[in-house]
């Protein structure tokens, strides 16, 4: 009776529920749970209604209550008892409870296997009902370290990840967001040292990546991490004797291995902090020995010999430089046309400054821990504190063009400026030659040259102006050819030509 008149009051939706929870409650007390089950989800009351249909073994229909209850627990072992896995799993996941997702796929395959093992066939509701694969345990361990990543709870977001059976997934998982350290240790634990050394080496744990490197015959990473660390150490002027000590157990373990490139980049390092030319030459010679050779290195050689050096005051020292000029322009050629003939040089030059290629991609990956050198180069303020920054391949370039291009801009006015002034030392003046009367500021030479010697030393500063003009015409022309801002001075005028055609030929 009173359910009826309950179903009599829809205009007033409050008034009804609570008629259909009175027809409830005196159904359970006659014993009609089922009739009670209807009135208490009428009445809203999903709790009860899925209490009193459990209660009369309609699983299924107490799961759709228990769901609207939000009571995912109990909806997800009403459908696991009637075998409907597939459906708890989802209830659960729909609730992220996923660590409680896993625990019921797992007993799912557990209860199969069981199956399997006493011969017994598996019914059908199980194969029906079997979960999906989008609720593999793979994922839904990802999914549970995800939730738990996202509330700040850390440790429970490395409990999730561990109950993955794939340590290379659980090692994915732990890099990318950050947690390093946890993911070098289970590295360790697999025997895989020398990953386990460069993941702690990549996060800027740099001590404890060579302890652990030092843990196995990973000579090749020893070495590079004492190059790391003497790169660390080379910023701050009071830690010069770490800088030497890290720099030589690299170049006496890359002896070793004989490792031209990783010997060169010691003995670089050696020769900047130690002001030692004999250092810096050797180490230039190695970066001539690697195959192809690592010219990227060898002009940072150069560039580091300059700077050391008291002061540019031969002729030879200008030769040096416009060689310089001439290589840095060959690696700007190379590094803005990326064609498959220079592939492996172009990475050779990228690698010099810590930065891997993915040729896929068209990206370039920098780890600021291993190379700091190219700090200066490419960091940015949302670069830094950063462990390692990914670049499209054109912006890292780009960087690297304009270090190279002001560098030559520098050599170029400064071999150009020596050169008219040491070539007009050394030239016979014209008027002088004719007999003439010549002004008082005149720069040329007037006395007869003395020797061969003196006159070939004017001969030598004309042809090597005229190498810094053809240095400068033809790398500058390459350049525009790939696209680049063409150079706006003289460099590409052929003056020096007419100059030495009129030494040579009077």
């Amino acid at each position: 009776q009173t359910a009826l008149e309950a179903s009599r009051m829809r205009t007033t939706p409050k008034v009804m529920r609570e008629k259909y929870f009175s027809a409830g409650s005196q159904f359970v007390e006659c014993g009609d749970l089922h009739r009670a089950a209807m009135c208490f989800q009428n009445a809203h009351d999903f709790l009860f209604a899925a209490i009193a249909f459990e209660k009369i073994g309609k699983l299924e229909e107490a799961s759709g209550q228990y769901v609207r209850a939000q009571e995912a627990n109990d909806a997800s072992r009403c459908l696991e008892e009637i075998g409907m896995f597939g459906r708890a799993v989802r209830v659960l996941v729909d609730f992220e409870f996923f660590d409680r997702a896993i625990d019921c796929l797992h007993r799912y395959e557990i209860k199969v296997q069981k199956l399997k093992q006493e011969g017994r066939a598996v019914p059908a509701v199980l194969i029906e009902n079997k979960p999906s694969n989008v609720h593999s345990e793979a994922n839904l361990c990802y999914r549970s370290a995800n939730f738990y990543y996202s509330r700040g709870n850390m440790d429970k977001a490395i409990e999730a990840i561990q109950r993955l059976k794939n340590t290379d997934d659980q090692v994915l998982f732990l890099q990318e967001k950050g947690f390093y350290e946890k993911a070098a240790e289970i590295l360790r634990k697999e025997g895989k040292i020398e990953q386990a050394a460069q993941l702690l080496l990549r996060c800027g744990e740099t001590d404890k990546a060579l302890e652990c490197a030092k843990h196995g015959p990973h000579k090749p990473m020893v070495a590079f991490i004492h190059l790391c660390l003497s790169r660390r150490y080379e910023s701050d002027e009071h830690n010069l004797e770490k800088v030497k000590f890290h720099a030589e157990r690299a170049l006496m373990v890359y002896t070793e291995l004989e490792d031209y490139n990783g010997q060169a980049q010691a003995k670089l390092l050696l020769g900047k902090h130690t002001k030692n030319e004999k250092q810096i030459k050797a180490a230039c010679r190695d970066f001539r020995n690697v195959k192809p050779p690592n010219e990227a290195g060898e002009l940072e050689c150069y560039i580091v010999h300059a700077t050391i050096m008291k002061g540019l005051k031969t002729l030879k020292d200008y030769y040096q430089i416009v060689r310089n000029i001439a290589l840095g322009l060959r690696i700007l050629d190379v590094l803005s046309n990326p064609n498959i003939e220079y592939s492996d040089r172009h990475q050779l030059y990228l690698s010099f400054y810590g930065l891997e290629l993915d040729l896929v991609r068209d990206q370039v990956t920098w780890y600021p821990h291993q190379y700091p050198l190219c700090n200066h180069i490419m960091e940015t303020k949302e670069m830094k504190g950063k462990h390692f920054v990914s670049l499209d391949r054109v912006t890292a370039v780009g960087a690297l063009e304009r270090l190279y291009l002001s560098q030559i801009k520098i050599w170029a006015q400064m071999a150009k400026v020596w050169l008219e002034e040491y070539t007009l030392s050394h030239l016979l003046c014209i008027r002088y030659q004719e007999g003439q009367l010549c002004s008082a500021d005149c720069r040329y030479m007037h006395r007869p040259y003395e020797s061969t010697q003196e006159r070939n030393a004017a001969l030598d500063s004309l042809v090597c102006s005229v190498y810094l003009d053809y240095s400068m015409q033809t790398g500058m022309e390459k350049l525009d050819k790939n696209k680049h801002k063409k150079s706006d001075s003289d460099e590409s005028s052929w003056n020096a030509v007419e100059k030495l055609l009129d030494f040579v030929l009077p």
